[in-house]
């Protein structure tokens, strides 16, 4: 039984087609890349997958409920994006949390999550949370980043 499923999935911005009749399943714990040329659909895949645009046809599942029409803040979706935005006046610690706080999540929620997350990154020692990131296009931008999708514990 797949975790992520995309069936018969299109994107037409008017008469130009960006994904055409796009179809794979996705095995939780299964780690997926999308490579191909500028230009060839892999942002716009992950941006209808996110619930950030919307398809034109076709199907989008994650396990086995249909998130198609879902708005983008039901899904349970997080993307990194590549400029990775991180928020530059802000700490580690505070970059982890943002989008919890965002969301409203008691306080005592939000130090527990970030707290585990830290715990299995290389940010575990306080020294490390209280500094403010490096450039976006260092090294520990993108580690960050995908970090900073792991306490709001969404699933994709």
């Amino acid at each position: 039984m797949s975790y992520l499923q995309v069936k018969n999935l299109y994107k037409k911005y008017g008469e130009h087609t960006a994904l055409k009749d796009i179809n794979f399943d996705i095995e939780r714990g299964e780690f997926v890349v999308f490579v191909g040329p500028s230009g060839c659909g892999k942002s716009t895949l992950l941006r209808t997958i996110a619930g950030l645009e919307s398809s034109s046809e076709g199907g989008i599942h994650i396990e086995q409920q249909d998130i198609t029409e879902l708005h983008p803040s039901k899904r349970d979706v997080a993307m990194v994006f590549q400029s990775y935005a991180l928020y530059p006046h802000m700490t580690v610690e505070r970059n982890m949390s943002f989008a919890l706080k965002l969301a409203g999540r008691p306080e005592q929620e939000i130090k527990d999550k970030v707290g585990r997350v830290a715990k299995r990154s290389s940010w575990k020692n306080t020294s490390t949370a209280s500094r403010k990131p490096f450039p976006a296009d260092s090294a520990s931008g993108l580690p960050l980043a995908v970090h900073r999708a792991k306490p709001q514990g969404i699933p994709v």
